[in-house]
């Protein structure tokens, strides 16, 4: 079992990652008594988990710039360490919009691509619905819509995607909320 998120490090948060045996007990044998603390830039959260076939371990969430927040991709090898076939030192920032973005979802395509979700800050203000396509190696994906990502605003307010799903003929499938100037609605989007 294995768990993400973020814990105190110091004075900032960092992305933590926690792999458990099937008891319960934490397994020893993945990074320090089960746990890893990665630093990513500033404040970092981590907020969801894939798994490729080969036992790697791939957590996105956010990092703080100093500025705002970016989408931000920690690679890490079966064992908990850091995967440097991944951007060179197992971590990938991507400052889509030049304010806040944050990853929310990942999953992994039957090819090898990686694709997260989340929200980034569009020039109108709201956020909006986000998908990006990275390579194995951690780079933008150029073949996907030319740029290797894309937005989606549904009302012109906050649109956030909370979780993706992949379909078996490999549509992709965001889910979460979109502001339609009164309240919240749930979202749903799917990309073929």
């Amino acid at each position: 079992l294995l768990v993400a998120g973020y814990a105190t490090n110091g004075a900032e948060y960092d992305f933590a990652l926690a792999r458990y045996n099937p008891n319960g007990s934490p397994d020893t044998t993945f990074g320090v008594g089960g746990k890893v603390v990665t630093d990513v830039l500033g404040d970092d959260e981590g907020h969801a988990i894939a798994l490729r076939g080969d036992g790697a371990i791939l957590v996105a969430g956010w990092t703080f710039n100093g500025t705002d927040n970016d989408f931000a991709l920690v690679c890490y090898t079966p064992n908990g360490g850091l995967d440097t076939s991944c951007d060179g030192d197992g971590r990938v920032v991507s400052n889509f919009s030049g304010f806040d973005d944050q990853a929310t979802a990942i999953g992994l395509q039957p090819t090898g691509e990686l694709v997260v979700a989340g929200a980034v800050y569009s020039n109108n203000d709201n956020f909006d619905f986000a998908l990006v396509r990275y390579l194995p190696n951690g780079s933008l994906d150029p073949e996907f819509n030319e740029i290797g990502w894309l937005a989606l605003d549904f009302y012109g307010g906050n649109d956030f995607a909370q979780a993706l799903v992949m379909q078996s003929g490999g549509q992709l499938v965001l889910v979460g909320y979109a502001d339609n100037g009164t309240d919240y609605d749930f979202a749903v989007v799917r990309y073929r």
